[in-house]
């Protein structure tokens, strides 16, 4: 059984409430409905927003309040989170959000894989983002976040991503995010976990042309690499509560990497309605596990080492009227 119904109530063109209400039974297969975030779940969502504008040194402000709480039907607590968000509009079209968000103690019941629920501490997260004029030829946004992991340690990230287009025929944007982790948990098997000091690197670059009106050209390149080092040990107790340390298990470093590629250059001939020619080049890959190989080392191999390079050319015509 699944409910979702959603009100909103405006008190004018300024202020607005919205509470959504859920409701996701156990037995509610979740790849009926699209992307939905779990089942087993009842809760509610609120949000207050208000929009001002015409202010004396802002173009606008839009100002966000959301309160969530869920509950699984075992009756625990699997999600209680408050946020707060502020986006300021300036006269020369740049924009800045900055973002805060309280999540209380909860309990997981997904990452042990249905080994048992554990309860999370207290976290906080923060944010910024600040993107100038996207109707200019060039633009960019920049971000941070900081947030505390479930059970200790700070996730901090930042990312740039910048955007040229001189004119309609041809566009650029290059992607860039980098992050560092003191308290990466995950769920290793049965009732263990390990938590890792880690970093990452995820680079993203894509360039479309329109040669002519009925032709394009585009290319796109993705790469995520992954270095993460062992930090401690935990264990999920029989009796559920708070994992606990499991420093005594013997065994040999669980540090790992991920080196992850994917390439793609694509022709497109529009050579008539419905009729078209297609050219697709793939080149992709994805390395074993070296901790002690360099970023830069691991994109250079995941090009050189390949698991997919592949050439495809495909024509669709269609016949008569």
């Amino acid at each position: 059984m699944a409910l979702s119904p959603t009100s909103s109530f405006d008190l004018s063109r300024a202020l607005q409430h919205k509470l959504t209400l859920d409701y996701f039974d156990q037995n509610l297969d979740i790849s009926d409905f699209g992307f939905l975030q779990r089942n087993d779940v009842k809760g509610y969502r609120y949000r207050f927003e208000r929009v001002q504008s015409d202010l004396k040194r802002l173009k606008g402000r839009e100002t966000d309040l959301v309160v969530t709480q869920q509950w699984n039907f075992a009756g625990e607590q699997t999600r209680l989170g408050f946020s707060g968000a502020q986006e300021l509009r300036f006269f020369d079209n740049t924009q800045l959000d900055l973002k805060l968000d309280f999540y209380p103690k909860r309990w997981e019941d997904r990452n042990s894989d249905g080994n048992g629920s554990y309860r999370l501490q207290d976290r906080i997260q923060t944010g910024i983002n600040y993107s100038s004029d996207s109707a200019k030829p060039f633009s960019y946004r920049l971000r941070a976040n900081m947030r505390q992991e479930d059970i200790g340690g700070q996730n901090r990230s930042i990312s740039l991503a910048l955007s040229y287009q001189p004119t309609d025929r041809l566009s650029t944007s290059l992607d860039f995010k980098y992050e560092t982790r003191s308290g990466w948990l995950l769920h290793e098997a049965g009732s263990e976990f390990t938590r890792f000091h880690s970093e990452s690197l995820r680079p993203e670059f894509e360039l479309s042309y329109f040669v002519t009106a009925n032709q394009q050209a585009r290319l796109s390149l993705q790469w995520v690499g992954i270095k993460a080092f062992e930090r401690d040990r935990w264990r999920l107790p029989a009796t559920g509560g708070k994992l606990v340390s499991d420093e005594a298990s013997a065994g040999l470093p669980r540090d790992f990497s991920i080196s992850r590629l994917s390439f793609q250059a694509r022709y497109r001939w529009e050579i008539a309605p419905l009729s078209d020619l297609f050219v697709v080049y793939t080149r992709g890959s994805d390395l074993p596990s070296n901790v002690r190989s360099s970023f830069s080392n691991q994109l250079s191999e995941a090009w050189e080492q390949a698991l997919v390079d592949s050439l495809v050319v495909k024509v669709r015509y269609r016949f008569g009227n």
